[in-house]
């Protein structure tokens, strides 16, 4: 799987597994197993979006493929990327709205730059 999207997946699966967990964390009525389960879960998923995030610091540059890995990558940014690592471009082989590229360079700021190749 690319990376682009794998990154996307690891973000979603980090998102609902942390909004399983805050469901579940103080619910009195699920026993400490089924609590520490879905802590598990959630600390797994943490894990992986961070080994992909470190994954991606350590290219040179992103591939994405599509809008939503595009998407994706607008919203984990700002949290994960203050250190860009080796990173150096994003091209995106979809088209972006006029409006998605204009927020996308926003957030790449200087160190980073866009190539829409499409």
């Amino acid at each position: 799987m690319e990376l682009g999207a794998r990154l996307r997946i690891q973000n979603e699966e980090f998102l609902s597994a942390q909004k399983t967990w805050s469901r579940y964390q103080h619910k009195l009525t699920i026993s400490e197993a089924e609590r520490q389960h879905y802590k598990r879960l959630h600390d797994e998923a943490e894990k992986a979006l961070r080994d992909t995030v470190q994954e991606v610091k350590n290219q040179r540059a992103l591939v994405l493929h599509n809008v939503e890995d595009a998407k994706a990558f607008m919203k984990i940014m700002p949290a994960h990327f203050q250190d860009h690592g080796r990173l150096e471009q994003v091209e995106v082989y979809a088209e972006l709205p006029s409006s998605m590229k204009t927020a996308m360079h926003k957030i790449l700021g200087a160190n980073l730059y866009l190539t829409n190749t499409v």
